[in-house]
């Protein structure tokens, strides 16, 4: 590539490989990528600004793009007079957006499906998939209430039995030793009394999830040990 010759700003514009202005610069001979036709003070409408390091500002939330049926990379006449035009797109290129085929991430990208350059596509959203129950219908995320009924009743039962079970291990480990010293006839009077009532939490314990409204709201029994409300 020939050296940068001191020209007038806007007689050459190079660009990456997304095709979106990155800045501007002169050859003697047209380098990769390059649009040979001058950025306007306005385009579609709008002003065209220069910074002073010579960086093209286009208005914020819009890039510029040249517009052509040619290809960068095959047709040695991309970016002539005459086969293409300057015009702005939406930059989208920092937004995070969602497939809605599955709800994964997708991060616009050069090498990808869709750039972040332009009209968004309808295979994407900016809207997160609430949960792996949800498909995309008519323009957003739907799924069928029953099946959100069924999935809030088993989430708050895997919780509950969760906890169910934990707190009988640990009541059954409190009185163990405490077991030990009662039989033995050695227990103190404190002893005894936390050995009742560790048996006794157990049972209520167990019969949490014989409650009317378990799993999705449960009266939990206090804890021996629980810190008293202040």
């Amino acid at each position: 590539m020939s050296e940068v010759t001191e020209l007038p700003r806007r007689d050459w514009c190079q660009l990456n490989a997304s095709l979106v202005f990155v800045n501007i610069q002169k050859y003697q001979n047209k380098p990769h990528l390059a649009v040979a036709v001058a950025i306007p003070d306005s385009v579609d409408g709008q002003a065209i600004l220069v910074g002073e390091d010579g960086r093209i500002m286009p208005p914020a939330g819009y890039a510029l793009r040249w517009m052509t049926e040619l290809s960068h990379q095959t047709d040695a006449t991309f970016g002539d007079e005459g086969t293409g035009v300057w015009t702005l797109v939406v930059d989208n290129s920092k937004t995070k957006f969602y497939e809605t085929a599955d709800g994964a991430e997708y991060t616009p990208a050069v090498d990808k499906a869709y750039d972040g350059y332009g009209a968004v596509p309808s295979w994407l959203t900016i809207i997160p998939r609430p949960s792996a129950l949800h498909t995309w219908v008519d323009g957003a995320w739907y799924a069928d209430p029953a099946a959100l009924e069924q999935k809030a009743y088993d989430d708050a039962k895997a919780l509950v039995d969760a906890k169910v079970a934990s707190e009988s291990a640990r009541a059954s480990a409190k009185i163990a030793p405490l077991q030990d010293a009662v039989e033995l006839g050695i227990a103190t009077e404190q002893e005894t009394t936390d050995y009742n009532a560790w048996r006794a939490y157990r049972v209520f314990i167990s019969r949490v999830p014989t409650q009317t409204a378990y799993p999705l709201a449960v009266d939990w029994p206090a804890a021996p040990d629980a810190t008293p409300p202040a």
